[in-house]
């Protein structure tokens, strides 16, 4: 039987997500753009397997915090479209940063472990 797990990728707009969700796949799936410019517009998911193994990886790369091309409404829409594609359970979050926590960051990661997740969500939250 085929063990899954599901990743999801957070952070401010870019900060290397979508390059994080390449490296974790070994693949070039999800749009990477240069200079910290935003590439996703929503949510971009993938599916892969760990050779060898029998395990299941369902990575989820999210629109970026503080993305400018849409209010701050719209990207917790977006966040929140995130935590509908987390159909069995969420394993761990990947909060990909460029250094010191912004403001912005701390709180969007506050309102998520409030709306979204339960308050255990730093278990199983990386840095």
């Amino acid at each position: 039987m085929t063990e899954k797990r599901t990743v999801l990728l957070l952070g401010r707009t870019g900060n290397g997500k979508s390059t994080v969700a390449n490296v974790l796949s070994n693949t070039n799936q999800f749009a990477e753009s240069e200079y910290g410019v935003s590439e996703t517009r929503g949510i971009q998911e993938g599916v892969f397997r760990v050779d060898n193994e029998n395990i299941e990886f369902h990575i989820i790369d999210t629109i970026g915090i503080g993305d400018t091309r849409f209010d701050e409404k719209e990207v917790l829409n977006k966040l929140a479209d995130a935590t509908n594609a987390i159909k069995s359970g969420l394993n761990q979050i990947f909060f990909v940063t460029s250094g010191r926590f912004t403001e912005e960051e701390v709180k969007a990661y506050n309102l998520l472990r409030t709306v979204f997740f339960a308050d255990d969500i730093g278990e199983y939250t990386t840095v």
